[in-house]
């Protein structure tokens, strides 16, 4: 099988959908995708890392919602009034898929400080679910992602966005989860080693990207996910 690797600017999991072949992708090309473009910077994935295998993939419905939770809390954290985060996540029909975490946040007096790094999972969920063609897996999500979103301050409803989404097929979701876990583990292993950053962010960026597809192959709550290297 063919796998196209981009450059820095647009590396796209496109390609693999499009490729007459996706269909029938294994973890080892999976694998070879990531070698290659990771290569392609100058980084080296090493031969012993795990691969991924996919053998369930939660629905559109519930990765949705898991998003739009992640949103409300994100706008909380960076400011909007907690208050009317819940109002609008009642209005819309998602307050019950709030997780332990994220109602103890928007119901308390914490600041948010881990609801502003999910805004990185958000990104993952809104390419699973079909609304953006790439991801730019060297630079971190740009702050232009939030105006995607429905707007809370305009209390602005999510029928549109519930009506079109349509979860990508579970070989392009591995790959990408493939791909996040071995940046993850290159960025971490760097800066455990005292060696200078491999990219232009912090290690949260990939580790919350591999969150948000460890979570779409799994059953675990959002926050209860392992992140080890």
């Amino acid at each position: 099988m063919s796998l196209a690797v981009a450059g820095r600017s647009n590396v796209s999991l496109a390609d693999i959908a499009s490729d007459r072949h996706a269909q029938s992708m294994d973890s080892k090309a999976q694998r070879e995708f990531s070698v290659q473009t990771l290569q392609a910077e100058g980084l080296k994935v090493p031969d012993h890392l795990p691969l991924i295998n996919i053998t369930t993939l939660r629905g559109p419905g519930a990765t949705v919602e898991r998003l739009l939770c992640l949103h409300a809390c994100a706008a909380a954290s960076y400011g909007f009034p907690k208050i009317k985060a819940l109002a609008w996540a009642e209005q819309e029909g998602i307050g019950k898929f709030f997780e332990e975490e994220e109602l103890s946040f928007l119901k308390g007096e914490e600041t948010g400080t881990l609801f502003r790094l999910q805004i990185e999972g958000m990104a993952a969920l809104y390419w699973a679910l079909g609304y953006e063609e790439q991801i730019d897996w060297f630079s971190p999500i740009d702050d232009k992602f939030v105006t995607r979103l429905p707007d809370l301050r305009r209390s602005e409803h999510t029928h549109h966005l519930k009506s079109s989404a349509r979860l990508r097929h579970d070989d392009e979701i591995a790959t990408a989860l493939d791909l996040a876990y071995c940046l993850h583990w290159i960025t971490v292993d760097r800066k455990l080693r005292g060696l200078p950053a491999a990219l232009p962010f912090e290690d949260f960026v990939p580790a919350e990207r591999r969150r948000a597809f460890d979570w779409l192959i799994g059953f675990e709550p959002w926050y209860s996910i392992n992140l080890d290297t």
